[in-house]
């Protein structure tokens, strides 16, 4: 099974560029599931088996210095984690912005490990500059099952202010050694 892991906190800091160009120019990866834009709120949806690298480098790091690579497959055992970058959350009138997601996680085989709805990515928080990054505040961690053989993970973000949503996918194998 699969649980929504701990509020984690993140500045506004810049990422390498490659994810930001993903994020501001995603026809420049056109027909990819796991990064979409509706109007100017944009999300990309990574998996990762080194997660706190990535949460201590995008708090602590240099600009640009947060390294996100794609996990396409992961050692039976071994735990992951799928996190969300996004931008472009309409703020209210008191500047927070209200983001949240559902969850979906099933095997290549279709069947389903479970549903997790409204989950807070970045709730009653100030809104991040126009133009910046911002990482969730929960994602979501599994450990790879051997008897899986993979697992496709669905996400809908929903900016709850200005009504926008976004739908992405990341799949990933599960391999013995």
């Amino acid at each position: 099974m699969f649980a929504a892991l701990g509020i984690r906190r993140r500045h506004l800091i810049f990422i390498k560029k490659y994810i930001y160009l993903v994020l501001f120019f995603p026809f420049l990866v056109s027909g990819q599931e796991w990064t979409a834009s509706n109007d100017n709120f944009r999300a990309s949806l990574f998996l990762s088996d080194k997660p706190e690298e990535i949460y201590s480098a995008w708090n602590y790091g240099e600009a640009n210095g947060v390294k996100i690579e794609a996990l396409d497959s992961i050692k039976a055992g071994n735990p992951f984690e799928a996190i969300i970058v996004f931008s472009g959350c309409q703020p209210n009138k008191k500047n927070k912005c209200k983001v949240v997601a559902n969850w979906e996680i099933e095997t290549f085989s279709g069947v389903s490990l479970g549903k997790v709805d409204e989950v807070p990515l970045w709730l009653n928080e100030k809104a991040p500059a126009q133009g910046q990054l911002q990482i969730a505040e929960k994602g979501v961690g599994l450990v790879a099952d051997a008897q899986d053989n993979g697992y496709v993970i669905r996400v809908t973000v929903k900016d709850l202010i200005s009504k926008l949503s976004i739908k992405l996918t990341q799949r990933v194998k599960v391999s013995d050694t």
